[in-house]
């Protein structure tokens, strides 16, 4: 005989999906139901059978925006729990990885995934296993070459930019172990000196340096002769000037070495108020984003 409740003072039994949630007593059977409304079916399997037949029926389908949003708002905040500590098989990542080759997001998926990234922070704690999942793996873009028209992309939406104090010392680093800071050096090395033996890429740099044209460039300009006043005293007089300090107030103090930079980048025109102290490490970044370094230099240069 049906009743309507159960009438022991008993704790409800766990849904048997492993969801971790209360059954409901069944009235009508007398008993605990094994499974919350819904829930049976989870952690089963579908034959090939099942599945060729519901591709089939999918095929050609297109999901609405409105019903996007009603899954997408359903699914805030639910518990992933059949997800937790699975592990997907080689075979599953493979074929996830061939259903996704060739695909390219549209211009508002991807402004979507921007919107929905930006200012996003990754935890310490994310990052080592992301690090730990990438170990020995290949990375996608070795050994290819960006194009000239990605390049300049990269380069434009870099310019103007300043690292905080935080991204400098994480890139910076590998300078603070000794072994470290050798390996790397090396491989620095052996890179610039590889790229650099071509004429030609020394020529493309000079060229973004001077901020010209490969076709207007005549030679590098570090074969420019200097002007007849350039000589040592000319040089301590401006260290003297500017208390044997760096003038960057952005720099970065790699090094104690300093030099005397030519604030227009004309090396005939050494006059006291175009020349500025710098440590070594300034005066090389100063040969790139020219502009900017000169209007800033300028600037306190002037102040003094």
């Amino acid at each position: 005989m049906p009743v309507k409740s159960c009438t022991e003072n008993i704790e409800a039994p766990l849904c048997k999906c492993g969801c971790r949630n209360q059954v409901k007593w069944s009235s009508y059977e007398s008993k605990w139901n094994n499974y919350i409304k819904g829930h049976g079916f989870r952690g089963q399997t579908h034959s090939v059978a099942a599945k060729n037949r519901m591709t089939e029926l999918k095929m050609g389908h297109i999901t609405s925006e409105d019903t996007k949003m009603k899954i997408s708002q359903k699914l805030i905040g639910r518990d992933t729990y059949w997800m937790k500590d699975r592990i997907v098989s080689e075979e599953t990542r493979q074929k996830l990885r061939n259903i996704n080759i060739g695909k390219r997001h549209s211009e508002e998926t991807k402004r979507k995934l921007s919107a929905a990234l930006k200012g996003r922070m990754i935890s310490e704690e994310t990052r080592q296993k992301l690090s730990l999942v990438n170990k020995g793996q290949t990375p996608w873009n070795k050994g290819e070459r960006l194009s000239e028209e990605h390049r300049i992309k990269i380069s434009d939406s870099n310019k103007g930019k300043q690292l905080s104090e935080k991204q400098r010392k994480a890139l910076l680093s590998w300078k603070l172990d000794p072994v470290k800071k050798r390996i790397v050096s090396k491989r620095i090395s052996k890179t610039l000196v590889q790229k650099y033996s071509d004429i030609e890429e020394r020529i493309k740099l000079s060229c973004s340096q001077q901020g010209i044209l490969r076709e207007n460039w005549t030679h590098f300009v570090s074969c420019d002769p200097y002007c007849q006043d350039w000589i040592f005293e000319i040089k301590e007089m401006i260290k003297e000037r500017d208390d044997y300090q760096c003038q960057n107030p952005d720099c970065r103090e790699n090094t104690d070495r300093l030099a005397v930079h030519h604030i227009d980048y004309n090396k005939m025109n050494c006059k006291p108020e175009n020349l500025i102290t710098l440590c070594t490490s300034c005066n090389s970044r100063a040969n790139a984003n020219r502009e900017f370094h000169t209007q800033t230099y300028r600037r306190i240069a002037n102040a003094c």
